[in-house]
Parts: structure tokens; C-alpha cells; sequence
């Protein structure tokens, strides 16, 4: 699960990783988790929201894994946890 910039460099801003075995997960993301200082959720107004299941446990997606992108959050304003849900419709091909 991670979070990037809408607008911007594809790097994520806070990033958590979990196995599949835990699911459902309550997950978190805040500045803490920035991989660089200068890119945090603070510095975005609106987020792109990934969470991906892979076989392989490799962080990139591919055939036959598992993928949601909420798109265009102002994270900022959101007032309750969002729920995803990874079935067969977010299968990628």
C-alpha cells in the first residue's frame, strides 16, 4: 500500500508493505514513512492511493497480480479510513 503524487514524480510518498495471509489490514500512511525528506504527503495536496497484491512480493505489479489506484484524493479532507477491496476486477492482465 502507498501513496504518491498526483501530479509529480511517481516515487512514493509513504509506503507500508503487508502479507496477504494478514488480510484485512488497517493500514496507515503518514509523513513519517517518506523514503526522502523532500517528498512527503505534506508536500502534495492531492495523492494517488495504490494498493497491490503480488505473487511474487516484488513491489511492482504484473500479469495475473492485483491492483486498485484511487486517483486524485485530497487526503487532506478525507474525514473517515477509505475501504479497498482487491477481487477478480482488479486483476491485472
Amino acid at each position: 500500500v502507498f501513496a504518491r503524487a498526483h501530479e509529480g514524480p511517481k516515487m512514493p510518498l509513504a509506503i507500508q508493505r503487508h502479507k496477504l495471509k494478514n488480510a484485512p489490514a488497517m493500514v496507515r500512511l503518514d509523513t513519517s514513512m517518506a523514503m526522502m525528506p523532500a517528498m512527503t504527503l505534506k508536500s502534495h495536496k492531492a495523492i494517488d492511493l495504490v494498493v497491490r497484491a503480488t505473487a511474487s512480493g516484488e513491489v511492482t505489479g504484473g500479469s495475473g497480480d492485483f491492483e486498485v489506484i484511487l486517483s486524485n484524493l485530497e487526503w487532506r479532507s478525507l474525514s473517515k479510513p477509505l475501504q479497498v477491496t482487491l477481487d477478480a476486477e482488479n486483476r491485472i492482465e
